[in-house]
Formats: structure tokens, sequence, C-alpha cells
């Protein structure tokens, strides 16, 4: 809604299969849905089931409780940074196709990977392993749990940046 507020009609109509009336302000057409279906299902990080928790009138017209929430304990400082388990093959091909012809999509070239030096993957594994003890509960980093959770992937940007900087550029094409 326009005061940041739950707009609650498509949640509790869509939950018991109501009629749906929208009246778009951008358009003189009316929409209607003669019996709505809707199932909401969110998985997310705690801290934004927090913010939905909190979104004004979100608890007292029922929306909150016709969500399928899940939220598990996070794993950070517990993870397996020396020898996680493997990605299963569909999975990475999914992943590595998507993210290429989004990357050809978006820089009109073939991505180029940049692969860490044995020394250099050896020394960020160090660094990650000893990250996730500090984001332990008591840990330094446990109560920075937003900063903590980028802090190593922030790390390699700025060494890939670097590394950049300080190349040939014809080595790069």
């Amino acid at each position: 809604s326009e005061k940041g507020g739950v707009q609650s009609d498509p949640l509790t109509k869509g939950w018991s299969g109501e009629r749906i009336i929208v009246d778009l302000k951008t358009s003189t057409e009316t929409i209607i849905i003669p019996e709505a279906r809707l199932t909401l299902m969110v998985a997310n990080q705690r801290v934004v089931l927090d913010e939905i928790e909190r979104t004004p009138g979100a608890r007292d017209r029922g929306v909150l409780a016709r969500m399928l929430k899940s939220a598990p304990p996070t794993m950070r400082g517990f993870r397996n940074v020396t020898d996680p388990p493997p990605i299963p093959p569909p999975v990475r091909t999914t992943y590595h196709g998507r993210k290429g012809a989004l990357l050809r999509e978006l820089v009109k070239r073939d991505p180029t990977e940049v692969a860490l030096s044995p020394e250099a993957a050896a020394a960020f594994t160090r660094l990650r392993q000893r990250h996730e003890a500090e984001s332990r509960p008591g840990g330094r980093v446990h109560d920075l749990a937003a900063w903590a959770e980028k802090w190593p992937g922030q790390v390699a940007r700025i060494a890939l940046l670097l590394h950049l900087a300080d190349a040939d550029p014809d080595d790069l094409e």
C-alpha cells in the first residue's frame, strides 16, 4: 500500500478462493479474478521474515497466518570450507549455463574465469576457516552477521580487482 502496509485482499481472498477486483490507477480496465487461488511460501533469511512480520497490518489481517514460512538456523561459523559437499552435477551444469548466458547477454562476449593459484586458493581457504570460527557465537564477528556473511567474498573481489589493475590488458582478452 502507499503507507508501507499490506495490500491484503489478494492474499486473504486468494487464500479462500474469493473473487478479486483490481482497479489499476494506470488503466481504465478493471481486472476480475472470479475464484482467486494463491499459495505463498517464503524461504528466506530470518531478518527478512522479521521485516515482513513488522509490516503494518500484516498480522492483524491474517496475512502472516496464510504464509508458509521457513527460516532454518544459520550455519555461519560452522561451515566446512576445506571440504564442502560437492554440488550435484545437474545443478552445476544448469547454473553455469544460465550464468554464462546472462553474462554473454550483459557484456556481449564470453565470460572469463580467473582461477586462483594453488597458493592463493590455500590462503583463501585459511582466511575462510579463521572467519568461520570468528563467526560463531561469542566470536569476534558473530554480532556483525550481515557484514560477516559478505566479508570473504568482498576480500576475493578486491583481490580480483587488484589483479586486474596490475594485469597486462592484452592478457585479458
